[in-house]
């Protein structure tokens, strides 16, 4: 399964108008049901039960499940977080931050505007964050939705957000909202760690850094990136490069079940899901150093914003270092420079 922020650079894109409809979505896993409206419908096959897609022709609802935590506000960081790292890097405060109680549950929300180029095409984005906590779990909910849409699709979202209770609980809605006195500048302090330069040696220096057993150098404005809870048993670990808006993550595959073949036939099926009505545009086996090969391969496709067509793209980067295959995985806006093929060409030779 493709990590949450890929799905959520994937996914969230929308136009339309409003078609109003209800069903209760009930998830066992994350121990909640929501009312859906607007023909909100969940993406199937679900890969993963910490993380649940919900979509319909306005917008998409992504839900992360966050097991055994109860702290409203850190929940409430990674849905910020997710946003962040999903494309909206440069995003402002639409709306004052809100602390709720809602289902008799507490909950926290905030809106943000963020501008996206892809092309030399600048598209409008605004995300909402929602955050919420029942018995035995947190929820990180995050939303993108199209300006010119945003205000009838709100209302259906809202809605659909308000509507979220454990199984066992009536639907008393919003019953209590306040201000919450923190800005978006503090909140990604917090998620950097309390430092607000904690990235800089990331966007000035190489990197080393341990994924399991497997050691990598990450080029210049590449860094690693938290392991969610929810992520797949064969992830060992994340990476990005956010001045590109580059997002991934690496696969380690070993045991006897594993040669070049499958491995090879892994990465292959994970670009094309990225984008299943896309098409491949590269597909090569490349020379490392110590007269080692890796395969790569890259596919594209396009997502909708606003009316306007956003190219994406997805490269898999295959290769076995020692009694394992390592399959990179990177999603990205399409028109990237090829510094990017060049730096997963760099980490690739650095493993060990």
């Amino acid at each position: 399964m493709k990590n949450f922020r890929n799905l959520v650079f994937v996914l969230l894109f929308c136009t339309g108008g409003i078609v109003v409809a209800q069903e209760t979505y009930t998830d066992t896993f994350g121990g909640f049901v929501m009312d859906l409206y607007d023909d909100m419908k969940p993406v199937l096959p679900k890969q993963n039960d910490a993380v649940i897609a919900l979509k319909n022709k306005n917008f998409t609802i992504l839900i992360q499940v966050n097991e055994g935590a109860s702290d409203v506000e850190k929940a409430y960081y990674i849905c910020v977080d997710n946003l962040i790292s999903s494309g909206m890097r440069d995003m402002t405060q639409k709306k004052a931050h809100k602390k709720m109680l809602v289902n008799g549950n507490a909950a926290s929300m905030g809106t943000y505007e963020s501008k996206f180029e892809t092309n030399g095409t600048e598209v409008s984005l605004i995300g909402v964050a929602y955050s919420v906590v029942l018995e035995q779990n947190s929820l990180s909910i995050v939303s993108i939705i199209a300006p010119k849409t945003y205000e009838k699709a709100l209302v259906n979202l809202e809605k659909t957000l308000f509507s979220i209770r454990q199984p066992n609980q009536e639907m008393t809605g919003k019953t209590k909202s306040e201000d919450w006195n923190i800005t978006l500048q503090e909140i990604k302090t917090r998620i950097s760690g309390g430092s607000n330069t904690s990235n800089t040696s990331a966007t000035t220096k190489s990197t080393a850094v341990s994924f399991g057993n497997v050691s990598l150098t990450l080029p210049p404005l590449w860094e690693e990136q938290p392991k969610l809870r929810s992520d797949p048993e064969n992830v060992i670990g994340k990476l990005g490069n956010k001045s590109q808006a580059v997002n991934g993550m690496v696969m380690g595959l070993k045991g006897i079940i594993w040669n070049k073949k499958r491995a090879n036939q892994v990465g292959l099926e994970v670009a094309k899901a990225a984008f299943p009505d896309g098409e491949m545009k590269k597909a090569e086996e490349i020379s490392l150093s110590d007269k080692k090969k890796a395969n790569l391969y890259k596919y594209s496709g396009t997502a909708v914003s606003d009316g306007q067509e956003m190219e994406m793209a997805c490269i898999t980067f295959v290769q076995k270092v020692g009694k394992q295959f390592l399959i990179y995985v990177m999603t990205m806006p399409n028109g990237y420079t090829g510094d990017i093929e060049n730096d997963m060409i760099a980490i690739a030779n650095s493993a060990k």
